[in-house]
């Protein structure tokens, strides 16, 4: 009974504490700076970063995001103008190397924000990371497909060919995946004969 009690009171500090989320072999990172302070819980010197710099750096990278998803947005309609002068195939081709690009950019921009936050704590900053990424290259990476699939024929853009909008989305998928498909592979093949000769290029 003393165990179960226990138990039960150890639930309550850690709802109480807000720790629900707390590793107990996980450490501080390396790289998170604060003001040495005396913890409150047992006394000892611990690091203390303000909750008032912490909000406003992660506004800062909310914002940085925000404005990363817009330039996706805003993409769409500069595609649209280059359909109507290259056509189709060209338009999803230039497409796929836009997406892939500025998915390579906001891996290193994403790092560099996340870095900025100030995470105490390894979980934190990989949760942090993922929900950046997933949300940017979700919508990176399907914007354009959702475009045409629901909502090309609402603004009047309408779908050439026998199979309308449904043969542009086969194509759309095609052209962008197969050359999703084939960039990863490139990159995996030739990047470790690559890296070498450009490391030295570089010193």
């Amino acid at each position: 009974t003393m165990i179960e009690f226990w138990k039960r009171k150890q639930a309550m500090k850690v709802m109480e504490w807000g720790m629900n989320d707390f590793a107990l072999d996980e450490k501080d990172l390396p790289a998170f700076e604060g003001n040495v302070m005396n913890s409150v819980i047992d006394g000892r010197p611990t690091k203390y970063f303000p909750d008032n710099e912490k909000m406003l750096r992660a506004c800062i990278s909310l914002g940085a995001c925000v404005a990363a998803l817009v330039l996706v947005v805003l993409s769409l309609v500069v595609f649209y103008v280059i359909r109507l002068i290259f056509g189709g195939f060209m338009t999803y081709l230039l497409t796929a190397i836009v997406i892939q690009v500025m998915n390579d950019v906001f891996m290193a921009t994403s790092v560099f924000f996340t870095e900025k936050e100030n995470h105490r704590l390894e979980s934190q900053y990989e949760e942090s990371l993922i929900v950046k990424l997933f949300l940017f290259q979700f919508i990176n990476s399907y914007a354009m497909l959702f475009y045409i699939a629901f909502f090309r024929t609402m603004v009047g853009d309408d779908c050439d060919g026998d199979q309308g909008c449904m043969g542009e989305l086969s194509l759309a998928l095609f052209v962008i995946f197969g050359f999703r498909l084939i960039y990863l592979n490139a990159e995996e093949l030739l990047w470790p004969i690559i890296e070498p000769h450009v490391r030295s290029t570089l010193k």
